[in-house]
């Protein structure tokens, strides 16, 4: 369950002493696997992205993609996103110079 909702998403199996993230590509699950299948990556990752993190996202031209980017923007104060008008659509997330760690908006 994430944001109350039953997400089919990747089996997370990460390490217990995982390093921090330095650069995330969002690429899948596919589209047609849920709405929004993309959604669930930076939820389950956030904790895990270094201070100068950057996020990849490809087929941002699809309505879901370009939507699930606008969702973590609006979720997460401390991301910035620059578009990029390639084949697919790409968006380019980084954390912003002056934030903090976990800035999440809401409760």
């Amino acid at each position: 369950m994430l944001e109350d909702k039953t997400w089919l998403w990747y089996e997370n199996r990460l390490p217990q002493k995982m390093p921090s993230i330095d650069l995330l590509i969002v690429d899948g699950p596919p589209q047609d696997i849920q709405e929004m299948a993309r959604y669930p990556a930076l939820p389950m990752l956030y904790n895990l992205l270094s201070s100068s993190a950057t996020i990849i996202v490809d087929d941002t031209m699809r309505k879901d993609e370009r939507e699930t980017v606008r969702g973590w923007i609006a979720e997460y104060e401390d991301l910035e996103c620059e578009w990029l008008d390639t084949e697919k659509g790409t968006a380019v997330l980084r954390r912003k110079v002056h934030s903090h760690k976990g800035s999440k908006k809401g409760p």
